[in-house]
């Protein structure tokens, strides 16, 4: 947190009391390898859910670090799942590398499936192509209603992801 002097509607000598949101910046490499693309994938996703105020209070729960699911409220679980790869080029090895990132939305019954929904299409536009600065492309993006799990609804999106390795 931080204070100015000014005001936000420019009254000189009230106090302000505003927000310091940390930025870090990560750059992706041009041919990146699995992690490499892994760690493009989650941290742009990340960044671009956290920007959106509707999904902000909601949590990301990653596939490979250990979560306490909440008691009450929604969650969000991303994963990125490799399916395959094959040679591009002749000579240096130049490997296309495929995938699936899916998001696991979980919403509280009786909201579930209208903020699922919303969340969905929010997780959707974090995965466009545009929003990524890498060389990782995606396609066939989908929602799909899961069903209830506990306590909870659970809409699913999903993702095909296709990126080069120069090795």
């Amino acid at each position: 947190m931080g204070i100015t002097t000014l005001h936000p509607s420019g009254l000189p000598g009230k106090a302000y009391l505003f927000l310091v949101k940390a930025v870090v910046t990560f750059i992706c490499p041009q041919n990146p390898n699995f992690t490499e693309a892994r760690d493009c994938i989650l941290t742009e996703f990340k960044a671009f859910w956290e920007a959106d105020i509707l999904s902000s209070p909601i949590p990301i729960f990653y596939q490979d670090v250990r979560n306490i699911v909440p008691d009450e409220g929604g969650y969000v679980e991303v994963a990125v799942n490799y399916t395959g790869g094959g040679s591009w080029a002749i000579g240096k090895e130049f490997k296309q590398r495929s995938g699936q990132v899916l998001v696991r939305i979980h919403t509280p019954i009786g909201q579930g499936l209208s903020l699922g929904y919303q969340l969905g299409i929010i997780a959707l536009n974090a995965l466009k192509g545009e929003n990524l600065k890498s060389q990782i492309w995606f396609r066939n993006g989908s929602i799909s209603e899961e069903g209830k799990q506990d306590s909870r609804m659970v809409i699913e999106v999903s993702v095909d992801f296709v990126h080069s390795q120069l090795r």
